[in-house]
This record gives structure tokens, sequence and C-alpha cells, in this order.
């Protein structure tokens, strides 16, 4: 296939490459929906640079080591908001232990790198730089919470969302990065 085609299937078992459908758009996650878990749940994850789900690392930044979390891939009810966006499965984050001498600037976060072959599409580094936008739901078991995610691995865009213990939908755009072009290679 070629850009803005997608893979189809017909009835038969008939694999066709076909124009995507209006306005579609590359997903730059893969395992976005949590699918695929081979390396199964974790526990005791405290370190930086954990691979947990299938594509998806554990990091952690500034503070003690010694906070912990249990990282698992749970169903989703069929009342849940992504549920009924057609999703089955979410990474589920469980802090069992917490760091007494956690800072405001202890950090433990999600991520998944992709690879400039990926998204080099975005054109960055580059006058025509694109727009990213993310797209997810989220929610707290506490009462609120505060979700940072940013996008690029030496430029930090921060965008800050508020949760509640209600899935809710974010939409978060993070503008072209004109300056720091991404290659087309394997790197991240």
């Amino acid at each position: 296939g070629s850009e803005n085609q997608v893979l189809t299937m017909n009835a038969n078992g008939d694999a066709a490459w076909a124009a995507a459908a209006g306005g579609a758009t590359k997903n730059l996650l893969i395992n976005g929906s949590f699918n695929v878990n081979q390396r199964g749940d974790k526990s005791s994850v405290g370190g930086s640079s954990v691979y947990i789900l299938d594509r998806w690392m554990h990091g952690r930044e500034n503070g003690g080591n010694s906070t912990r979390w249990t990282i698992s891939r749970t169903a989703l009810a069929k009342t849940d908001l992504p549920y009924t966006a057609g999703h089955r499965n979410c990474m589920k984050l469980d802090c069992t232990t917490s760091s007494s001498n956690s800072g405001n600037n202890d950090t433990a976060y999600m991520n998944q790198r992709i690879e400039g072959f990926n998204c080099s599409h975005l054109d960055w580094g580059n006058s025509g730089a694109k727009t990213l936008t993310l797209t997810f739901y989220a929610k707290t078991d506490g009462s609120t919470g505060v979700m940072s995610v940013s996008a690029y691995a030496t430029k930090h865009y921060i965008r800050e969302v508020s949760l509640t213990n209600s899935w809710q939908k974010f939409t978060v755009t993070f503008p072209g990065n004109t300056s720091d072009e991404i290659g087309h290679n394997k790197d991240n």
C-alpha cells in the first residue's frame, strides 16, 4: 500500500489496499488499545525504562526509587466509555508503595517510543511541520488527579488534563515542531 491507504479484507478473506476513509490519519501508537501483553502484568515496578505492556515503557525522573507500581492490562466493562468506542482493555497503574520522601518534582510516566520511520511524515524540522493530536481515555481511582501529556523526546510540549473517577475522553494537540527534525530512521 501507499500513504493514505488501509489494508481491507472482504467477507471471503481477500485482502486489498483501499483509500482510507475521509480524514483518516495514521495512528502512530502501536498497541494503543492494550490488546497485546506478551510480558504479562508487572508488579513492584519502580525503576526507569521498564518495559510493561507491549510497546509501552515505565519511566521515572527525580525522587527515590522506593515508590512501587503494579501495572496490568485490565478488561473494560461494557458500560465504560472506552468500551463503547471499541476498546476492550486498558492499562491500569496501581501505586502499591508510596515513597515517604517523594517531592514535587518526582515523576513516574508511561511512554511509547515511536521510530522516525513511523513519524517522519509529520515533517518536523521544516516550515511545513504538521501538528500532532493525541486522543485517549483516562480516569483515576482517587477523587481527582492531574495527568501531564508530552510529545517529542527533546522538547516537552506539556499539556495537563484533570482526571476524575469517571472515564473521560481527552484530545490534546501539539504544534508542529519547525526546529527539530525527525530522521527517517529507527531512532526515536
